[in-house]
């Protein structure tokens, strides 16, 4: 009875159960109903371990079979069975060896007598064995409906919307690799630790296969045909009819596949965030193109290849911001290396004129403007000129280029003070409201003070005199009060900002612009390269910030009216103007 009964766990057949997990008619009155109940729950445990068994295998053999021309003929013209169910089988076959290791150990204890499952030295327990396998009920369970999800289709699949009975599961639904490795990591997170753990399995798995997939694609530009990274992007009767219709890419050889060449967002994880997915696509289209002109002092380095690679490694998309890192820093090295060996010179001075004709326009844009404070005019083409031609005769290196463009959008920042939101706010507010006072003063036809007369004469003692006084007066004398207190408020922040000083052990707003400045724009990993190069390179443009705010507040106080304000009570202006009314 015992050896049936582990047979049976190793997935044979036998006639003591039906093909429902049930103990046979015949065998019933032989049996206590406890010893019943113990034995259908361990036929159930090994129908499931069969049923797994059998999808696994059926998986595993579903592109080998297809690599080696013996698959099916049946199905779409392009159909190409998915490479990552391939490895999804061979994974949970591997994961179901343990299994099968406990049923051949549990088997060597019953032989050598273990005094755990076998009582007196010759009476074995069902309920012993009933304990032994219970550590599988739940994953077996887990397994159990990750097939049945496998077998139905991703999510939002038409197959699932119309399901179809089968009677052999001879066909699987075509899954992505993105929707398959977002199941596999959202099973991992299961409350039960040895669930997560075998999801947890299988989901790295899937990704190292996706990793191969996209270390091929953005440092070889080569894609699979299976499930690519990349397809060529169709509109209009070109485009598949189904959302999950397979479809061969052409040769990314030629120049125009390459442009035409958009991002598979089936074959890309939802844990991928948009800015590495843009990232993913620019590299294996970049190298691609380089690799499609042919000639050897434009290539890529191998080493370059054998280190990205080597970074690629050691990461997968489940790792979120360590995966993002290395994308960025391999697109960083890329572009370096597109900047010093592939663009030609005509290509840089274009994009050198455009940074010269853009900064000027960025300085004026940057500088604020307030009623109260008068500025400065300086003529561009002044500005420009000179700097241009010289930039012009020296040597583009993709360092000054770089540094260059990062001056750029570090003053274009900072000089407008757009990396702080409190800042940001007082500035929307001032204008705001300068804003709404030239409406107003529109709307009185351009003239603050109303035509004499149409106040009356002075002398007339009516009610109405100077209402029309009275009333602008009250409307200019709010938005004064609303703009002073805004203005103040804005000097104030800036002055207790300037007054922790650089050494005073907190981040100043030089400082704190910097850094959102290079988050913003993934500045951080040029940063961190040139930073034995550069050495006080931070420190300096830190100091440039903070004379920025130092300008700007003398110029809001060049009268010290903001710093040492003098203003009227409000009763002492209406004596004032009720004595220019008399």
């Amino acid at each position: 009875m015992i050896c049936e009964v582990l047979c049976v766990l190793a997935g044979h057949k036998s006639s003591l159960f039906t093909d429902d997990a049930h103990v046979t008619p015949d065998f019933l009155p032989l049996l206590h109903p406890g010893e019943v109940q113990t034995l259908e729950a361990l036929v159930g445990l090994a129908s499931r371990f069969s049923k797994i068994r059998q999808a696994a295998n059926h998986f595993r053999l579903l592109y080998s079979n297809y690599a080696i021309g013996l698959g099916s003929a049946k199905g779409p013209k392009d159909y190409v069975p998915s490479e990552y169910l391939s490895t999804l089988g061979a994974a949970i076959l591997q994961v179901l060896r343990e299994y099968e290791a406990l049923v051949v150990k549990t088997e060597a204890r019953v032989l050598h007598r273990d005094s755990e499952l076998v009582g007196a030295k010759s009476f074995v327990s069902l309920s012993a064995i009933r304990a032994v396998f219970s550590i599988w009920d739940a994953p077996l369970v887990a397994l159990d409906s990750l097939v049945d999800d496998l077998y139905a289709g991703p999510p939002g699949d038409l197959q699932q919307l119309q399901p179809v009975q089968r009677t052999e599961r001879s066909e699987v639904p075509a899954w992505p690799p993105g929707p398959l490795i977002d199941t596999l990591l959202q099973r991992s997170r299961s409350g039960i630790h040895r669930v997560a753990e075998i999801m947890s399995q299988l989901a790295v798995a899937v990704q190292r296969l996706w990793r191969i997939h996209l270390t091929a694609f953005i440092l070889h530009g080569s894609l699979s045909t299976s499930d690519p990274l990349a397809i060529e992007s169709m509109t209009g009767k070109d485009a598949p009819s189904t959302p999950f219709a397979p479809t061969r890419p052409s040769s990314a050889t030629s120049p125009k596949s390459i442009s035409s060449l958009a991002l598979n967002d089936r074959a890309i994880p939802s844990c991928i965030t948009p800015q590495t997915r843009e990232s993913i696509l620019y590299l294996g289209k970049a190298v691609a193109t380089v690799k499609g002109q042919g000639q050897a002092q434009k290539q890529f380095p191998r080493t370059m290849a054998v280190e990205h690679a080597a970074m690629l490694e050691r990461v997968l998309p489940q790792d979120g911001f360590a995966f993002d890192r290395v994308i960025s820093e391999i697109r960083a090295t890329v572009s370096e290396f597109l900047w010093e060996h592939v663009l030609n010179e005509r290509d840089v001075e274009e994009a050198v004129e455009s940074l010269y004709v853009a900064t000027p326009l960025a300085q004026k844009l940057a500088a604020p403007k307030t009623a109260s404070t008068p500025r400065p005019t300086t003529p561009v083409p002044q500005q420009r000129d000179e700097p241009h031609n010289t930039q012009r005769r020296s040597h583009h290196d993709f360092s000054s280029l770089r540094n260059l463009h990062s001056n750029y959008l570090y003053s274009l920042l900072t000089g407008a003070l757009l990396g702080n939101a409190t800042y940001a706010s007082l500035i929307r507010g001032i204008l705001d409201v300068c804003d709404q006072f030239v409406a107003q003063v529109e709307r009185w036809g351009g003239d603050i003070l109303p035509g004499l007369l149409s106040e009356g004469s002075l002398s007339a003692q009516g009610s109405d005199l100077g209402r029309t006084v009275r009333e602008r007066w009250a409307i200019v004398r709010e938005v004064n009060e609303t703009l002073n207190e805004l203005l103040q408020t804005f000097y104030k922040h800036l002055s207790e900002n300037m007054s922790l000083g650089p050494t005073s052990g907190h981040p100043t707003e030089a400082s704190m612009l910097l850094n959102a400045s290079t988050t913003i724009l993934g500045l951080n990993v040029f940063r961190a390269q040139r930073e034995s190069k550069q050495g006080n390179g931070r420190i300096e443009r830190d100091g440039i910030a903070e004379r920025q705010v130092e300008h700007l507040l003398l110029r809001l106080d060049y009268n010290s009216a903001i710093s040492a304000p003098l203003k009227a009570p409000a009763e002492d202006a209406e004596n004032l103007l009720q004595g220019d009314l008399a």
